[in-house]
């Protein structure tokens, strides 16, 4: 059956079902083959202690999925997600039913939703609105106004309806003990006197099947002592792309906190994992290639982190020699966009759902905005 069948029983079943059922869990919707960004799964374990709840993982392409979906999408009083949901934008969704934007990447990097085309055209605007214009909240990584104000225009929300409560995932990074960075380096065979280097560029749409090399490997590591190691992080979305993958030293299917707890330092041009990394305060890089970058920014590289841009491989290895072990543009960086990420970004997120699933029906859920959800810990 098509794509376009599936989602027209879809939405036929939805209207069905929505009639009969009354709305009492919270849905947790994911519409990939795993949880890839976690903070889905580590949300639901939590909130699962506090009242029922359900996880899915939607199969765009079998009916079965589809049927079940409109099942459960019919019982909830509120519908957590993480992405776009190209199935809850096909359809009008109940009045009772909250939906949480629950944005997989951290701080404000790259233009989204409303915030992604360099103009907005009519045609565009109602293809954004159709994608992101249903939502109720948005989860912020800070409450820097920067941030604040880029999630509210992403999402089309007013700012009460950007509540600053974290990532989830940065939890794992905040409470680690060293296990997981150990057990990595161990499998590769690291040695504890070696520095990690993690070369991780963003995925890029416009790229043949190739390797994307735009950081000359060979060039870089020959301005620095043997004791430094680079070690490759492609985009998820490269494996489903089949492009192809760096023939040595690649931890692009490896476990992505692992892999940020593993490494030293982080070269990168335009990817968002520049916010997980900046919660270890660990030396970040840009090497930003000779390249016309096809997606709106909403802050330049040189504006989130000053006097670490680099074009050359050489000046980079320079200054990979001289920079401290904690790094503060980090810290700053970490400050300004990933401020809310204190370590009980889950259990805030957790209480915050348990608030929207317990109040009474007819309490308007503007009146959540006054809870302070950061003192829940």
């Amino acid at each position: 059956m098509t794509l376009y069948k599936i989602k027209k029983a879809f939405q036929v079943l939805y209207l069905v079902f929505n009639f009969f059922c009354k709305k009492k869990i919270t849905l947790f919707c994911n519409e990939h083959t795993n949880d890839i960004f976690q903070n889905l799964q580590l949300v639901y374990q939590s909130t699962s202690r506090l009242h029922p709840c359900l996880f899915i993982s939607i199969n765009r392409r079998s009916l079965l999925s589809a049927v079940k979906f409109a099942w459960v999408l019919s019982r909830a009083k509120t519908v957590v997600i993480d992405a776009s949901n190209s199935f809850l934008s096909s359809i009008t969704l109940s009045p009772h039913t909250t939906v949480v934007q629950l944005w997989h990447g951290g701080g404000a990097f790259k233009g989204v939703g409303f915030n992604a085309p360099p103009v907005l055209t009519e045609s565009e605007i109602k293809r954004i609105h159709r994608l992101h214009g249903y939502y109720d909240y948005a989860i912020a990584t800070s409450s820097s106004p920067f941030i604040l104000d880029t999630y509210a225009k992403s999402f089309n929300l007013s700012q009460d309806r950007v509540l600053p409560l974290g990532s989830p995932r940065t939890d794992i990074l905040l409470k680690d003990k060293g296990q997981r960075r150990k057990l990595l380096r161990e499998k590769y065979k690291i040695s504890e006197n070696s520095i990690v280097i993690l070369y991780a560029p963003t995925f890029r749409t416009n790229l043949k099947r190739e390797f994307p090399v735009f950081l000359d490997k060979k060039e870089l590591v020959r301005h620095l002592p043997s004791n430094y190691t680079l070690f490759y992080r492609l985009h998820p979305s490269s494996i489903s792309e089949g492009i192809s993958q760096p023939t040595q030293n690649n931890w692009t299917e490896e476990e992505y906190l692992t892999c940020i707890l593993a490494a030293d330092i982080l070269i990168t041009d335009y990817s968002s994992i520049i916010f997980d990394f900046s919660v270890t305060q660990k030396p970040i890089f840009f090497f930003i290639p000779k390249e016309n970058y096809n997606r709106k920014l909403t802050t330049t590289p040189e504006e989130l982190l000053p006097d670490h841009v680099f074009r050359n491989e050489k000046k980079l290895a320079q200054t990979i020699l001289t920079c401290e072990k904690h790094s503060s543009a980090s810290k700053q960086l970490y400050q300004k966009h990933m401020g809310a990420c204190d370590g009980f970004s889950t259990l805030k997120i957790s209480h915050f759902l348990d608030f929207l699933i317990t109040a009474n029906n007819n309490l308007n859920k503007t009146l959540c905005n006054g809870t302070n959800y950061n003192n829940r810990k």
